[in-house]
């Protein structure tokens, strides 16, 4: 018979982060059988095989063999065939030895037992809530803050499974995310060798309204352009989404301040206090210019399509050109106008009959800046 009592036949896949207290839990038994352990890499793609050799390097019964991915059974074949001790222990990855294991089982190699069984414990870990087989029901009613939500706590492993199952038949609700005509790899992730599940039949039921998703319609003031984007608040991640699916990361994201009112009516006093940040991108901000967004307080400018509540875009400056729209200072107070430069006398002008021009000459006017973009809530 051999000299070696035990072979542990450790088969390692991707468990960096189990793998050091597994090894350690046999390394620091008492030394009362002697044994040998059989480290078998199947090609692991995280830090796996670095610690197997780590362990080689410094144990001398510890021996490592690199294969390329073959499964766990192929690596546990392979651990037999190099194995030298008279009895083979097969060892999870991810398992660890109680104190006591040694001191139980070296006993009974005496007594030449063919094959010696024993207890276990299994210990659940929390694994931070997350759960390998999830199934999503009405996905098509769900925004896109939930079905971000059900990602974050999915456990992807070559085990698991993320089953999404829709109502193709069932229009959704133009509020919620997989609306018609997105596609599901706007969902940003990898779902390969997932199932998708499609149901032929429901049972129909009023649809409840869902107010994550804040509509918003940009007016680009200098080039007459529309857009309409989305932001959904119950969503962790900074991002903007277009109704063609484009989708603006936050990387390609600006925090504006938002400040108080500025009066498209009689002007009103200015309030420097910031009240929140609102994310626009990048590229539809000037580069380079501070920007600044105020809400609207009245109706002087409605022919410019910038109404009540509606929030301006103000490129921070402090000259303008004839003609533009701007945010202005006058006597300590704000108002939105357009400024009139090519008559006997500068004047800030009204986009609405029932006001009147505001002549400029012998006040005191400083320009906050250019107006050049308006922000409309669509739910309003």
């Amino acid at each position: 018979m051999s000299n070696i009592d035990l072979s542990i036949i450790v088969p390692v896949y991707n468990v960096e982060n189990y793998l050091r207290r597994g090894l350690d839990s046999i390394l620091s038994q008492p030394s009362l059988i002697n044994y040998e352990i059989l480290l078998i890499d199947d090609d692991s793609s995280d830090n796996s095989g670095a610690i197997c050799d780590e362990y080689q390097k410094h144990y001398s019964n510890v021996f490592v063999t690199h294969i390329e991915n073959n499964g766990v059974a192929e690596a546990r074949n392979l651990g037999i065939s190099l194995s030298r001790g008279n009895y083979l222990y097969f060892m999870d990855p991810d398992d660890f030895l109680s104190d006591d294991f040694f001191e139980r089982i070296s006993p009974q190699f005496n007594k030449k037992w063919d094959v010696l069984c024993f207890g276990y414990n299994e210990i659940k870990e929390n694994n931070n809530n997350k759960y390998t087989h999830i199934v999503l029901d009405n996905v098509e009613s769900l925004t896109k803050g939930q079905i971000e939500f059900a990602k974050s706590i999915y456990a992807n492993c070559l085990y698991s499974s993320f089953v999404f199952i829709i109502n193709n038949d069932k229009s959704s609700d133009d509020m919620c995310w997989l609306v018609k005509g997105r596609k599901l790899k706007t969902l940003g992730a990898d779902f390969k060798g997932k199932s998708f599940a499609f149901k032929k039949e429901f049972i129909d039921q009023d649809n409840m309204k869902n107010t994550f998703i804040d509509k918003y319609e940009y007016i680009n003031l200098k080039y007459k352009n529309i857009v309409d984007f989305n932001l959904d608040n119950s969503s962790p991640k900074k991002e903007i989404y277009l109704n063609d699916n484009t989708v603006f990361s936050e990387e390609e994201l600006e925090e504006v301040d938002v400040y108080n009112d500025i009066a498209a009516g009689n002007p009103i006093e200015i309030n420097e206090e910031v009240l929140e940040k609102f994310l626009l991108p990048k590229g539809w901000l000037e580069k380079g210019k501070d920007t600044f967004i105020l809400h609207v307080k009245g109706d002087s400018m409605i022919d410019k399509n910038i109404n009540d509540g509606d929030m301006v875009v103000i490129k921070r400056q402090n000259t303008a050109y004839n003609n533009e729209i701007v945010a202005a200072s006058l006597d300590g107070e704000a108002t939105l106008k357009t400024l009139k430069l090519n008559g006997e006398a500068p004047m800030l002008v009204p986009a609405n009959p029932k006001y009147s021009e505001i002549y400029l000459e012998g006040k005191e006017v400083s320009i906050l800046g250019v107006a050049i973009g308006v922000i409309k809530n669509k739910l309003n």
